[in-house]
């Protein structure tokens, strides 16, 4: 997007009214790949099997880190606005509360 004067009383008015979030991270699944060695054989024709994920963990196992996962999408979502294609909005009288649920959810997370 060119830089306009336009664009930057833009960008100027949103940074002033609240904060763009991205919201990418990741989620261990406690799951690895299977390898040809772990079924006994020398190679794979990778474009022809795929051997899939072994689990190594129980899926009751990763149940508290899920509930906490989704806790913090809802969370985000009901928070914000969407912003562009990949961003969040969040309003700055939102900012406070949303960190405090967020704190509150990282403690959980790590007990």
């Amino acid at each position: 997007m060119p830089e306009t004067k336009e664009n930057v009383r833009l960008l100027d008015l949103l940074t002033k009214s609240g904060v763009i979030l991205s919201r990418t991270y990741r989620v261990y699944r406690g799951r690895r790949r299977i390898e040809p060695q772990d079924v006994g054989l020398d190679h794979v024709d990778d474009r022809v099997f795929s051997l899939g994920h072994g689990k190594l963990l129980p899926d009751r196992a990763l149940e508290p880190f899920k509930l906490v996962e989704s806790q913090v999408s809802s969370l985000i979502l009901a928070s914000t606005f969407p912003f562009l294609d990949s961003g969040r909005f969040l309003p700055n009288p939102k900012i406070g509360p949303v960190m405090d649920r967020l704190d509150q959810l990282r403690q959980t997370f790590y007990d």
